[in-house]
């Protein structure tokens, strides 16, 4: 699907289940965008901290409502319809209002509960996401790339140790047309990832640093932080997330 919206709803399936709705994106037209989940009452984020040995402060919701990424690159999950905000950081912005410049940027990235939610009725702006296997617990990595560059395209690659994934990889992706920007999601298994979570999980950072989650659950998970290389080859932005040499956060 090639359409452009400003709202939309992110669905995934197999051949036998689904579809799920998982997500829901919006983008205003000054380029923020906004990210919920069916379960996000009762989703779990995870508050990087990098200073020193990397750790990671597991928050729970705010209550029903939203992530916040702003056009200025101030993020934050907030309730609806409420000032307070949870799980801040400031980091790249999605367009600088002086220049006009639009920026790459890594919005979050989440590990998904079992996906259970199938609202009624269809969209012409709904996304869908379609698995040839079962579903199998999923992270997703989620970048926002500017559409104003004339780029004819993008290629990502993920660099994962045999350990950590299977040969070949369980590793797919993907684009979500918005507003201003293109949503770029990355969806992978690993061999530790056997069980779903409870719930929702989320991490969010500065735009440049990338978490990823590695394993365990269905509670307690491992994640990585990588930063991820960027390049022009052949007129298409090329994206290479290298966690072959994995160190585990928590």
């Amino acid at each position: 699907m090639n359409d452009t919206f400003e709202k939309r709803r992110v669905f995934i399936a197999d051949s036998d289940h689904g579809p799920f709705q998982i997500l829901s994106i919006a983008q205003e037209t000054d380029g923020s965008i906004y990210l919920s989940c069916p379960d996000f009452g009762t989703a779990k984020w995870l508050e990087l901290n990098i200073s020193g040995h990397p750790s990671a402060n597991v928050v729970a919701s705010p209550g029903s409502g939203k992530i916040s990424i702003h056009a200025t690159g101030f993020a934050a999950v907030r309730a609806h319809n409420s000032g307070s905000r949870a799980v801040k950081v400031n980091g790249t912005p999605l367009i600088d209002e002086s220049s006009g410049i639009h920026f790459v940027r890594h919005l979050c990235t989440l590990m998904i509960s079992k996906p259970t939610h199938a609202p009624a009725g269809q969209r012409r702006s709904d996304y869908h996401m379609r698995s040839s296997k079962p579903l199998m617990p999923t992270t997703l990595v989620l970048f926002a790339i500017p559409r104003n560059t004339g780029l004819i395209g993008v290629n990502l690659e993920g660099k994962f140790h045999v350990d950590v994934i299977g040969v070949p990889p369980e590793l797919s992706w993907g684009d979500i047309p918005l507003h201003t920007h293109t949503i770029v999601w990355v969806a992978y298994t690993t061999k530790q990832m056997t069980d779903w979570p409870p719930s929702t999980h989320f991490c969010h950072f500065d735009g440049n640093l990338v978490p990823l989650f590695m394993g365990g659950g269905p509670e307690r998970w491992s994640l990585t932080v990588i930063r991820p290389e960027f390049s022009i080859q052949e007129s298409s932005l090329h994206i290479v997330l290298d966690a072959s040499s994995f160190d585990g956060v928590i």
